[in-house]
This record gives C-alpha cells, sequence and structure tokens, in this order.
C-alpha cells in the first residue's frame, strides 16, 4: 500500500500506478488513502498477482490489517504465526500478462473518454470561427455536413491511434522485465 502511494506521487497526474491487493481489508483502506490523498491515478485491482488465472488461498494474519498476508503461509510451524491468527480465504488471481492486456484496454478507454468530451467543444468552436471566416471558404458553406462527419471521424481515428500505439506496445512488454528494471 505504501509504494502504491509513493509510485503515484512520483508518476504524478499524468500518470498511472495499477495496485494489486488481494486482501478485502486492505482494499478498503488503499480506497480510503486514495480518497484523502486525492491520489486518481491508482487503479486498484482486488486480486492476487499469480502464474495463472483462478483462485487460490489467501491467508490473513491478525484479522487481515498484516501487511504480512499470504499466498503461501499454509505451514503451521512459523513461529511469527499462530494458528488462532490465520484465516483461510480464496481470492481471485491474474496473471501480470493478462493485467497489462487490461491495462491496454484502459489507456483505449481513456482516450476515447478523453475525445468524446473534447469533441462538443472543438465541434462548438469551429461552428463559431465557421461562421466568422466563412468568407475565406471555397466551395463548402461552414454548415456542410459531410465535411463536419469527415473532421469528427479523422479526429477520432488520429486519437484512437494515438492511445492504441503506447497501448500495443506496453502490452508486449515481458511483465518480469519491467519489474526487474524498477
Amino acid at each position: 500500500m505504501r509504494l502504491s502511494i509513493q509510485s503515484a506521487r512520483r508518476v504524478g497526474q499524468a500518470g498511472r500506478v495499477i495496485a494489486f491487493e488481494p486482501s478485502p481489508i486492505l482494499v478498503d483502506v488503499l480506497r480510503y488513502h486514495c480518497k484523502v490523498n486525492r491520489l486518481p491515478q491508482i487503479i486498484i485491482v482486488p486480486k492476487a498477482v499469480s502464474d495463472s488465472d483462478g483462485e487460490a488461498p489467501f491467508f490473513l494474519l491478525n484479522g487481515g490489517f498484516s501487511f504480512r498476508n499470504s499466498l503461501t503461509i499454509e505451514r503451521e510451524d512459523l513461529p511469527f504465526v499462530r494458528p488462532c491468527d490465520k484465516l483461510r480465504i480464496t481470492v481471485p488471481t491474474v496473471t501480470l500478462a493478462a493485467s497489462l492486456k487490461q491495462a491496454a484496454g484502459l489507456i483505449l478507454k481513456e482516450g476515447l473518454l478523453l475525445t468524446v468530451n473534447g469533441l462538443p467543444m472543438g465541434l462548438a468552436i469551429c461552428g463559431i470561427a465557421g461562421r466568422a471566416f466563412a468568407h475565406l471558404l471555397f466551395g463548402v458553406t461552414p454548415t456542410d455536413a459531410t465535411t463536419w462527419l469527415t473532421v469528427i471521424a479523422l479526429l477520432t481515428a488520429v486519437s484512437l491511434g494515438a492511445c492504441w500505439l503506447p497501448a500495443r506496445r506496453d502490452a508486449k512488454v515481458d511483465p518480469m522485465l519491467a519489474l526487474r528494471q524498477d
């Protein structure tokens, strides 16, 4: 959790941090800290990272408030864990490769959202400017439907392309290589 908040401050408002947290209690704590610290760039994934998608046993220590919660504590002979302090639950798991593909989809979604929000404002400004500069137009009117639809389609295509290329590049990154570099 601390690492997610530090990373979010490091990347700033323009960046994104994807935080994997399988503990339901710590997911709520992280959401609270994101709200209090105004960190909307943290995307919380309430799943455990594993070598396969599906479900896995997860052990909550001390009622789930411990940062030592684990996917692997199955042994009864660990000195720091009393049997009464360990609660076994099942949590969903996801692979990093699948998460990168989801992140690529999120990048496309955010880009499309910006485009959908920006187009009406840009078209309104163009409509006003088109009337002001109508005397400079040759062969078209300021309200020519074909021109407007062509511009909308072209701007949407350029916006999606600008989002898709980096998203595709990021989805091809080997997750383990990326983790080793940081």
